[in-house]
């Protein structure tokens, strides 16, 4: 269709929609000037301006594809509104309790961590964070090297997660996957990882369940790289 005239939302007529389509009663371009876009719906469909499609109203619950693939050959699938996503509800669940089946989150980034206990006055060569975030699921690693601090009786946390984790059982933990002079002095090992439930922090422990304090590390200079996870 070239250029016409169309009905806007209110009382005014829109002008100059040329090279676009509209059908159904009374859709509409959503301004003046837009030009190739394509709305479709049964009745008061409004566009989302120039180059862009639409499909339905306000009161669409549901667009249908009955057979065939969606394909994007340019661009992103948008998810336009919090806390929806993609549903897979039509596939089969496990044999345990399913309570969603919409993956409703995805997010990459770093974050800044830091001691927070156990190690006084840390002063950091290195202190990066990076993130990957799918749905609930928070992956992390953490890499901390230090140049000075003074390792202290209290437990060693350390602090920054990018998400505060959930408020339930659904503990997160993590482990250590190298080192430069942290063996333990006391157990021969490295410490185990715990992330308690709504804090953004990561807890050491020994592997009796008591805290593992700065003072229990070999040394806590140079660098060390943590992996974990949890729920958020």
């Amino acid at each position: 269709m070239g250029a016409g005239r169309y009905r806007g939302s209110g009382t005014d007529t829109l002008t100059s929609a040329t090279s676009s389509v509209f059908i159904g009663y009374q859709s509409r371009a959503a301004g003046n000037s837009q030009t190739n876009q394509v709305v479709i719906a049964g009745t008061d469909g409004l566009g989302n301006g120039s180059n862009t499609t639409t499909i339905g109203n306000s009161s669409t619950t549901g667009t249908f594809i009955p057979a065939g693939n969606l394909t994007l050959t340019n661009g992103n699938f948008i998810v336009g509104t919090s806390g929806k996503g993609i549903d897979f509800s039509a596939t089969s669940d496990g044999s345990g309790t399913m309570t969603s089946e919409l993956l409703s989150d995805y997010e990459e980034g770093t974050f800044t961590p830091s001691y927070q206990n156990g190690i006084t006055s840390p002063t950091y060569a290195e202190q990066n964070g990076w993130y990957t975030k799918i749905g609930r699921m928070v992956y992390f690693q953490i890499r901390l090297d230090l140049t000075a601090g003074t390792a202290s009786a209290g437990q060693i946390q350390i602090g920054g997660l990018p998400f505060t984790s959930a408020n339930n059982n659904s503990n997160g933990g993590g482990y250590i996957s190298y080192s430069s002079g942290w063996v333990a002095s006391n157990t021969a090992a490295l410490p185990t990882m715990y992330v308690a439930p709504n804090t953004t922090r990561v807890d050491l422990y020994k592997n009796d369940a008591t805290v593992f304090a700065g003072t229990d590390a070999t040394g806590v200079l140079g660098y060390i790289t943590f992996q974990g996870f949890y729920h958020t």
